[in-house]
């Protein structure tokens, strides 16, 4: 009986202790990542069961690693975030070879205690992921949860109202209106990930952005800040040898060589493009742009590539046309005339659009490319025999949607002799004016009548004086024949 309870206290100790000294490394279900796991400290189980005791330089430790003190490198470990213990632990183990095993959903992993790293071998990885690097101590079962952080990346225009001050202020949207000749302000930035600091080989990162036909991107223009200082150094614009539709690069080789970026760093560029005369496409859908970035996602990766890739990020700009008709009294067109459009600025005075719109036989006026703003129509040559109209002030507004897909939503004019539409399938009025024609969308109309006829001189001016000498001759002549009159019967 004595040698039963023996046997049977030695295999429950043997057993006991067996279990105390295996561990389980699993991944949870669901996660796409794989894991191969190396050893850079071994260790044995203090007397509590949750602290290891006896550690030592473990079976992947490198031969720098052994070099040095077990003790020192602990103790630098205390108080470090999970991407300074994982910077720390690069040059103390290899990660090269299968290590003790590789552990994926579906599969554990059987270790002793110790400190292990945790290598993500994931392949292919997908955009918008990033591979991680992770040190964990092993005294209980464990399942992996990656430490790691995505880069990320926005695009921006600013929406301006030229004929209204208030509006100075940078005003960052995904949609903005602008008029054709007018430099449109972009902003793109990127977040650094949170895993940054495992990424002792280097980081690249790359801004590719694809401008519309009716955008011209201006180089000189380009500014680059982090974390809101302006940066002159550590990256180049790249304009040539691309494939299309991309318009141009901001490149950097390696963010490591710029010592302001850290992890949560936000880059950002700002830049500016001319909308020319080739935004064909007017109105709604507008001018699209986007934008998206690659960067380095593999810190184990001593290349340096950049397989990570943020989703693409569209930003519109929207421009609208003024399309009037001039006609006379009874509703036919009238030639001869010509208009010069005039757009009131920041300062309350206005300036010309353009030279005048004139033509022998044109009855049909067009101003391609036109902003949101107060503008008014003035008759710069009047068809003979008509009368100068009165200038014609009006106000375009529009409204337009942020989000993923930005869209047009409104466009109102604030004259009923013109009117504002939206779709070119409904042609929807939205202030009342002349009837609807059939026209692609974000178009302002209306009629211009000419009434025939003399128009009088203003008081003041040169024939009101004609008129008082006139006036006066015939007045003196009167009085001269009067009195000759009178003279001539009384003799």
């Amino acid at each position: 009986m004595a040698l039963v309870i023996v046997v049977v206290l030695m295999v429950t100790l043997a057993a006991s202790a067996m279990a105390a000294d295996s561990y389980t490394i699993s991944v949870k279900d669901g996660d796409t990542h794989s894991y191969k796991v190396f050893q850079v400290l071994s260790g044995t189980m203090g007397e509590d069961q949750t602290k290891l005791a006896s550690l030592a330089w473990g079976l992947d430790a490198t031969d720098d690693a052994k070099a040095g003190s077990v003790d020192d490198f602990v103790a630098s470990l205390s108080g470090k975030s999970d991407a300074e213990l994982a910077a720390l632990v690069t040059g103390k183990v290899t990660t090269t070879g299968d290590g003790r095993g590789t552990v994926s959903a579906g599969s554990t992993l059987s270790v002793a205690p110790g400190y292990y790293v945790l290598v993500d071998v994931t392949n292919p990885v997908a955009d918008n992921d990033a591979l991680s690097l992770n040190l964990v101590q092993i005294v209980a079962d464990l399942q992996v949860t990656p430490k790691k952080g995505t880069t990320t990346s926005d695009k921006k225009v600013d929406d301006k109202n030229d004929s209204n001050d208030s509006e100075d202020a940078v005003d960052w949207k995904d949609s903005a209106d602008y008029d054709i000749g007018d430099d449109v302000p972009f902003r793109l930035t990127a977040t650094i990930a949170e895993d940054y600091a495992n990424y002792t080989h280097g980081y690249k990162l790359t801004f590719h952005d694809e401008q519309s036909a009716g955008l011209s991107f201006k180089a000189d223009t380009v500014e680059v800040f982090v974390d809101g200082n302006k940066i002159t150094t550590g990256y180049e614009v790249v304009t040539t040898g691309l494939t299309a539709p991309e318009t141009f690069q901001i490149k950097f080789a390696n963010l490591k060589d710029i010592a302001a970026v850290h992890a949560g760093s936000v880059i950002t560029v700002t830049y500016a493009s001319t909308l020319t005369g080739d935004a064909v496409v007017i109105g709604k859908p507008g001018n699209p742009n986007k934008s998206h970035v690659t960067y380095t996602n593999n810190p184990n990766d001593d290349q340096g590539g950049e397989n990570g890739k943020t989703p693409d990020d569209k930003v519109v700009v929207f421009t609208y046309k003024l399309d009037v008709d001039k006609i006379d009294a009874n509703g036919d067109p009238l030639t001869g005339a010509g208009f010069t459009l005039y757009k009131k600025n920041s300062s309350d005075e206005y300036e010309a659009v353009g030279s005048e719109v004139k033509g022998t036989d044109m009855t049909n006026f067009l101003w391609k490319g036109i902003d949101d703003g107060d503008y008014k129509i003035v008759e710069t040559t009047t068809p003979d025999g008509y009368n100068t109209m009165s200038d014609i002030e009006f106000t375009v507004s529009a409204t337009h949607s942020n989000g993923d897909e930005p869209e047009l939503s409104t466009l109102t004019v604030n004259n009923d002799k013109l009117a504002a539409y939206v779709d070119a399938g409904t042609m929807t009025k939205v202030k009342t004016g002349s009837e609807p024609k059939v026209t692609e969308s974000g178009e302002v109309t209306g009629e211009i009548i000419n009434q025939s006829g003399t128009t009088l001189p203003s008081t003041g001016g040169i024939g009101t004086q004609l008129f008082y000498i006139g006036g006066g001759l015939l007045a003196l002549i009167a009085v001269v024949l009067l009195v000759t009159k009178r003279r001539m019967t009384a003799e």
